[in-house]
């Protein structure tokens, strides 16, 4: 008698499974993941000027730490407020404003914030003075919280 395994043919595995075409939930994650990206691409550009700012107060700060300066601190930053308002409005609008009307401007650009009685007189017309007092710290942390309120770059 026959041994009726014998008989028997080898399994045969089926064709390995494809991976094109993709399933519709490959698709919806890489769909979310590009939105993800271009979202944070745009959120990263829309605040490019706030980071350059902040970096330049922190650069301004350490080397005020080293000279210990206050008057030549309140200079260089009423400059980087300057540029960095310069970078949000039109440069007609904004190059010839000094005094009262530059204080004004720069509180009406941050969204809710506004400049202390103090720094109003530090920024209008002590930087100009060599015998006003100033509170480097206090007008750190002003120009800090006025660049973080400022509103984020349209496009």
């Amino acid at each position: 008698m026959s041994d009726p395994l014998e008989a028997l043919r080898d399994i045969h595995l089926p064709d390995a499974i494809s991976w094109w075409p993709l399933a519709w939930g490959y698709w919806v994650v890489m769909l979310l993941l590009l939105a993800t990206g271009w979202f944070m691409w745009r959120r990263y550009r829309q605040y490019a000027v706030h980071r350059a700012a902040m970096k330049t107060l922190r650069e301004l700060d350490r080397r005020y730490q080293s000279h210990g300066d206050s008057h030549r601190l309140a200079r260089e930053i009423n400059v980087l407020l300057k540029r960095t308002l310069l970078t949000l409005q039109p440069r007609t609008q904004v190059a010839k404003l000094a005094g009262d009307a530059w204080l004004d401007r720069l509180q009406s650009t941050g969204s809710g914030f506004s400049f202390s009685d103090a720094m109003r007189e530090v920024l209008a017309r002590d930087i100009y003075r060599q015998t006003a007092q100033l509170d480097a710290c206090e007008l750190v942390n002003e120009c800090r919280r006025w660049i973080r309120a400022l509103p984020r770059v349209k496009g």
